[in-house]
């Protein structure tokens, strides 16, 4: 009987060492899905935008129940909360801007016009409201 129960016990620890997925690793898309994630294409890179588990689901037995990856190979977001994982060896592209890098002398004008632009709104709603008030009393 002993050796009944420990087989079946063994059987089930392999059975499901071979059918659950890697918490990390997101190899491709079923495996992203099996983790709870989307597929993107990412500038030619396919990525796998996947939640990060709480540490109390850490156990490899929560593996390939869409709650998430443990580990982030990627890049996290949302304050850590999900992952950019590309599939398999892929790298994520880099996060180079399309826009230069706005000067000093450009930061400085565009806080003039804004300010300009706010001392303009102030007096043209006080100028409406001294002419409505001056309507409507009468005079």
């Amino acid at each position: 009987m002993a050796k009944y129960i420990l087989g079946a016990a063994l059987t089930t620890v392999a059975a499901t060492a071979i059918f659950a997925t890697s918490a990390n690793a997101i190899e491709d898309m079923a495996t992203c899905m099996s983790e709870g994630g989307s597929s993107y294409n990412l500038q030619g890179t396919n990525v796998c935008l996947v939640p990060i588990r709480d540490k109390e689901y850490s156990d490899p037995v929560y593996d390939g129940n869409q709650l998430g990856i443990i580990e982030c190979k990627g890049r996290t977001i949302n304050n850590g909360k999900w992952c950019l994982e590309p599939f398999g060896n892929e790298v994520l592209p880099s996060a180079a801007s399309s826009k230069p890098k706005p000067t000093q002398a450009d930061l400085d004008a565009m806080t003039q016009s804004g300010l300009e632009m706010a001392q303009d709104a102030v007096v043209d709603t006080a100028s409406e409201a001294v002419t409505d008030a001056v309507e409507g009393s009468g005079l």
